[in-house]
């Protein structure tokens, strides 16, 4: 299962500490920021698209940017079966 929401590269984090209630050393480690899933995908099929003469010869960019976004919802749609 895969949510296009999710981040496609997060950044990982991580700080070490010392708990004096239990006298234990720990990691956190957490993440964020970066592209979601979508934006990447979307971002992929766009950089297809544009570097296909005929496309860009054809279609506004407003229009290819709309045929993206439905490849990458397609793409997760898909992985998501």
């Amino acid at each position: 299962m895969t949510n296009g929401n999710d981040m496609a590269h997060p950044q990982i984090h991580s700080c070490g500490a010392h708990d004096r209630d239990f006298d234990q050393d720990y990691t956190e480690i957490w993440s964020e920021g970066g592209m979601t899933k979508y934006e990447n995908f979307a971002k992929a099929a766009m950089q297809g698209l544009l570097s296909n003469p005929s496309v860009t010869a054809v279609f506004k960019p407003h229009e290819i940017a709309k045929k993206a976004k439905e490849h990458a919802e397609a793409l997760i749609a898909e992985l998501n079966k």
